[in-house]
């Protein structure tokens, strides 16, 4: 594939992932936007969707914790957003 393809393919993933991202935190669906976060290792993501969460924090904090401890292959990346986890705690 040409480096220029690839290059626009990525951007346009991205302005489509962001403006997933978008609607999830206007329409209040936090558990997608973690969701979609951790599938697009967006630690950034993550944070935001359960500081924006209000009083639902708790249960977002636990189904993030519960998804990276079943969900994520890479012991890396996990152990990135356990540490999230306890940073905002």
């Amino acid at each position: 594939m040409d480096i220029d393809v690839t290059k626009q393919y990525q951007e346009n993933m991205e302005i489509v992932i962001d403006k997933m991202f978008h609607r999830c935190f206007k329409e209040k669906q936090f558990k997608q936007a973690i969701g979609i976060a951790l599938e697009a290792r967006r630690v950034d993501k993550v944070k935001e969707a359960i500081e924006m969460s209000g009083s639902e924090m708790e249960i977002n904090l636990g189904y993030t914790l519960k998804l990276a401890q079943e969900i994520l292959q890479s012991n890396d990346f996990r152990t990135e957003v356990i540490k999230l986890l306890f940073l905002i705690i």
